[in-house]
């Protein structure tokens, strides 16, 4: 939910599943080049409060919306934004149990289309794909490019992010999870 300013002449940073790279610039300009928001694992569903896997946290999974909700606020009352990455889970795996996986997926996205003029990246997480298969998450994240998922941006000349699926070669979210348990071994 922070804004991170960039402003350094050459950085590799490794964000969950995306990767800022730069052109090394020989320059003593300390100006702020651009500013993000950033928001990882919302984890939302419209349930009542449950507890992770094993029992030991509390889930807040309505709550979770309203977390949104203050980041969004947050981010267009600062004029500088160009864009936000999500960095994955924006939906709780609960969803998929409940039958509300589109349902939760789109207050989300209807959350996230309310950011003034900013462009939202996606990463996927492992609850995004206990819920929709990637051709769907595809589809519904509108990323820009055809499968495979990662794909690239550049919101300010000698900077590039590379959006990964650190998910790519795994069970989870696999159209055939015994082939891609094969491809692992």
């Amino acid at each position: 939910m922070h804004n991170f300013d960039i402003s350094f002449r050459c950085f590799a940073l490794l964000l969950s599943s995306i990767v800022v790279v730069c052109n090394n610039r020989q320059t003593q300009d300390t100006s702020v080049l651009f500013s993000f928001g950033l928001i990882a694992d919302v984890q939302y569903a419209n349930c009542s409060d449950g507890a992770n896997f094993d029992n030991t946290v509390k889930r807040r999974y309505r709550q979770s919306m309203s977390i949104l909700q203050n980041a969004v606020q947050s981010w267009n009352q600062e004029p500088g934004i160009q864009f936000i990455a999500q960095l994955g889970d924006i939906i709780d795996g609960v969803n998929q149990q409940h039958g509300h996986s589109s349902a939760a997926l789109e207050a989300c996205l209807q959350e996230l289309a309310q950011c003034r003029n900013r462009s939202v990246y996606h990463v996927l997480g492992n609850h995004d794909l206990y819920n929709f298969n990637r051709s769907t998450l595809h589809a519904l994240l509108r990323i820009p490019t055809p499968e495979p998922f990662y794909y690239s941006f550049s919101p300010h000349p000698g900077f590039r992010f590379l959006v990964l699926d650190t998910y790519d070669v795994s069970t989870v979210g696999a159209s055939n999870p015994a082939a891609a348990h094969a491809a692992r071994h």
